[in-house]
């Protein structure tokens, strides 16, 4: 699994998540800064989750 960090032709920054064949597995909201995503990014990568986070099971 791998992050791609893209621009939007409208200036903001997003990022994909792509497993090891290439395939996107999902892709976040848009951010206003490339600053913003990596942030999040690095977050994601280190594990930081917030004591909120949690799994939520619609079926």
């Amino acid at each position: 699994m791998y992050f791609v960090i893209d621009q939007n032709p409208n200036g903001t920054f997003q990022f994909f998540i792509k497993s090891a064949d290439h395939e996107t597995i999902a892709m976040s909201k848009a951010f206003d800064t490339k600053h913003d995503v990596q942030r999040a990014v690095s977050i994601i990568m280190n594990g930081h989750l917030s004591p909120e986070s949690h799994i939520e099971d619609l079926v």
